[in-house]
């Protein structure tokens, strides 16, 4: 099992390093996803990921939210951005920016959102099969975790709880 903590500010990201987090992720400042009001500039993205990489903390990069043609776009930059910075993976919801970003960043893990309603082993399925390597399931599933907990070599789903 791994910890994975949001962090919402510079003050958050330091507290979830040092009360143990194995991955934290933070938010792009492209959109406001829930518990990530406002977001990270490019320069506060930056900073956080160096805190976290040089303490042997993973990071992900939060892109939530529907989108338009043009936030894909600027969600895309962002990505490469922080891929360039060193993140360990970029966390979406909208689909169609997870089929830009693997154009932009072929090999970059790319993680579902638990906005994207992930709730059974076909879903897990078939965010495998676009491209994600972990999804966060929906929260609502309770004691129905454990299925896709048996099923997750296979479809590579993890139970997260992303928004505690």
């Amino acid at each position: 099992m791994e910890l994975m903590s949001p962090a919402g500010s510079q003050e958050a990201v330091i507290a979830a390093v040092q009360s143990g987090a194995d991955i934290v992720y933070i938010g792009a400042g492209l959109t406001s996803p829930e518990g990530l009001e406002g977001g990270f500039s490019p320069d506060q993205i930056a900073r956080a990921l160096r805190y976290c990489r040089t303490r042997g903390c993973r990071t992900a990069l939060a892109l939530g939210g529907l989108m338009s043609d043009e936030g894909v776009e600027s969600a895309c930059r962002r990505a490469v951005f922080a891929a360039k910075n060193g993140a360990d993976a970029i966390v979406v919801e909208d689909i169609g920016l997870v089929r830009a970003l693997r154009t932009v960043l072929p090999d970059m893990p790319l993680w579902g959102d638990v906005r994207m309603g992930v709730s059974t082993v076909g879903g897990a399925r078939a965010a495998a099969a676009i491209g994600l390597s972990r999804v966060a399931l929906a929260p609502e599933l309770g004691s129905k975790l454990h299925l896709l907990w048996r099923e997750k070599g296979e479809s590579r789903a993890t139970a997260a709880k992303q928004y505690a």
